[in-house]
């Protein structure tokens, strides 16, 4: 696996926070109308239960923010790059769209984040023995041989490996980490890692974006390419 060809396809960041009510009709257009602001002029709106989906775009990359109701007494906010993200921009958006966010719904005022999560989804080339990704997983990170995957009775056209790490006290954190080849291109592994945080937070002034894409960028970079370059 070359670790030197990373590419970043995919970025979100998910908070759940509380207390919440359905946005009013003035809320959502001071909502696009600050985000217009930052750059973030609305290419398409959708209804959301008791919010509203913006899709925009930003130095030319797509931008999704969605805001909605998930139960009686919380709400979500969705921040996205989902193609061809730029990975430099993204913390920058998401702070500004929290901050934005924080700022306009007053009543009542957002005072925790029952949860957040985040996942990125990165593609990386193998080298060039190993002409199917799924081949590099198979026998190069498990040292299985081909002939183990007869019993199967069947071509292979792609898999991977799934791990899933449960919270500790001293890091309420779950962490799930997928390794695949990926069908489009079965040349390329495909790798999503992502981190949700269990431990309920105070909103403050500066809305947590930064440091959570930096948490998930740094696993991916540091300890799953580590796990997937392991001789």
């Amino acid at each position: 696996m070359l670790v030197n060809t990373a590419r970043v396809i995919h970025i979100g960041l998910n908070y759940v926070i509380a207390p919440k009510r359905p946005l009013t009709v003035d809320e959502k257009l001071a909502f696009q109308k600050e985000l217009s602001m930052i750059g973030l002029e609305a290419e398409k709106t959708a209804k959301k239960e008791g919010g509203v989906g913006i899709k925009a775009s930003y130095e030319g990359t797509t931008v999704i923010v969605e805001t909605f109701m998930n139960s009686p007494n919380t709400g979500q906010l969705l921040i996205l790059m989902p193609e061809n993200p730029n990975s430099v921009l993204f913390s920058k958006i998401a702070e500004a769209v929290g901050e934005i966010y924080i700022r306009i719904f007053t009543d009542p005022k957002p005072q925790v984040f029952a949860q957040k999560d985040g996942s990125i989804r990165k593609l990386y080339s193998c080298s060039p023995e190993y002409p199917h990704a799924f081949q590099y997983i198979w026998e190069k990170m498990l040292g299985k041989s081909p002939e183990e995957l007869s019993v199967l009775g069947k071509p292979i056209l792609g898999g991977g490996l799934r791990f899933v790490m449960p919270p500790t006290p001293n890091e309420p954190i779950e962490t799930q980490v997928k390794i695949e080849s990926f069908i489009q291109d079965p040349k390329l592994l495909w790798v999503e890692a992502t981190m949700k945080w269990l431990q309920p937070e105070e909103v403050g002034t500066n809305f947590p974006a930064g440091e959570l894409y930096a948490r998930l960028n740094d696993f991916i970079d540091k300890n799953v390419a580590k796990l997937m370059s392991a001789q």
